[in-house]
């Protein structure tokens, strides 16, 4: 999960900084963010490990409903030159019940783009 590390070292849990992320708008800039990183990352660990190696990644409602969402985990996923199953989004159950309800379009793209979606 994303943290915030502030001037002193201190690490923010996330809890306490997504709502204002998601109520400024920010947290679409930072999910750019997170994915591009986060792809980078993995195939880096996979060269240096030689292994087949997964990422998950926890998404919040907003995020998940950016309509955006599916080009960018493929854009940056090529871009790593990684393979579709390299990694899983992850969600509770309540925010899954609502973007089945209200963006269902976006739930079924992500499937065909095989992200793993859990």
């Amino acid at each position: 999960m994303l943290r915030w590390r502030t001037a002193d070292g201190e690490l923010i849990e996330p809890r306490k900084f997504l709502d204002l992320l998601e109520q400024t708008g920010l947290i679409f800039s930072i999910t750019e963010f997170i994915f591009k990183t986060a792809y980078q990352q993995l195939s880096q660990w996979q060269k240096q490990y030689d292994s087949k190696l997964t990422m998950c990644l926890n998404l919040s409602l907003r995020q998940l409903t950016m309509p955006e969402l599916p080009e960018l985990v493929t854009h940056y996923r090529k871009r790593a030159q990684l393979s579709p199953d390299s990694l899983q989004l992850e969600f509770d159950e309540s925010v899954y019940l609502q973007l089945c309800r209200s963006h269902k379009v976006t739930v079924e793209q992500l499937k065909t783009w095989h992200a793993c979606v859990r």
